[in-house]
């Protein structure tokens, strides 16, 4: 989170090499999803609030870069970062719930 906190924060000419020359909502997308699988490693027993708490740093994230004056907050780089989120969420959520039905 930190490495990603300072990518979301320093300015757009320090991030714009070929590396990260992906289209910038899959970007998120894909960044918070990663965050979402390994929170939920981390602490699957708080598989949802580490779910929430994704979610609220990502709102946080933008809202703090519109504050930056060379980077600037947009609600959908937010709702990009929820998609991430939600879509692991509920692929982890699907692969438990599997897992239940077809103990042995």
């Amino acid at each position: 989170m930190l490495v990603m906190t300072i990518l979301f924060l320093v300015p757009q000419d320090f991030v714009s090499s070929p590396i990260f020359d992906w289209w910038d909502k899959a970007q998120h997308a894909l960044a918070f999803g990663v965050l979402m699988l390994l929170g939920f490693i981390a602490y699957p027993k708080y598989f949802w609030r580490v779910a929430m708490s994704l979610i609220l740093y990502g709102a946080v994230i933008e809202i703090i870069q519109s504050w930056t004056g060379w980077r600037q907050g947009d609600a959908m780089d937010a709702l990009a970062d929820m998609v991430g989120v939600l879509v692991i969420a509920l692929l982890i959520q699907g692969y438990k719930n599997y897992c239940l039905r077809h103990k042995h």
